[in-house]
């Protein structure tokens, strides 16, 4: 509950190593395999949700470029919730370079009106004094909904 509103959650980490392309690319590949059986289980929670009218959000790990243009795994979300709204870690600001575009978080029903603007960011976990590089290859996504 979000303001006395239900929010259903679904927090995912997809497989990876299919990040961008067709799910059935040649010559064919496991990994894409996999994510495409992953993919209907999704849009199917999606339709769901859609059907109940309730908010939702998906977030988490997708392993995927979602917001490059014709995405066959965003395409299919989108089937399934035409006014789904997507954001990317890359649109956030304050992630490094190099850390993709991979964590998203999608929102659905009453909730993808709820995003306060600007509150989208990005938080970069540098690594520990002396090491090298980040802590992690992603950078935690956040923001502020308020339902309305």
């Amino acid at each position: 509950m979000l303001d006395a509103r239900p929010l259903r959650v679904l927090v995912l980490h997809l497989k990876a190593f299919c990040n961008r392309g067709q799910l059935t690319p040649t010559p064919p590949s496991g990994d894409c395999e996999q994510l495409a059986r992953q993919v209907p289980h999704i849009v199917a929670w999606i339709e769901a949700r859609r059907a109940e009218g309730t908010a939702y959000m998906v977030l988490g790990d997708f392993n995927r470029e979602l917001g490059e243009s014709g995405d066959e795994v965003w395409r299919a979300f989108r089937q399934a919730d035409p006014e789904l709204r997507l954001i990317q870690q890359r649109e956030t600001g304050n992630c490094p370079a190099g850390n993709g575009g991979i964590d998203n978080i999608l929102l659905g029903g009453p909730a993808a009106g709820w995003v306060v603007a600007g509150s989208q960011r990005g938080i970069p976990l540098p690594a520990p004094s002396g090491a090298i590089g980040l802590l992690s290859d992603h950078c935690p996504l956040r923001l502020t909904l308020r339902p309305r």
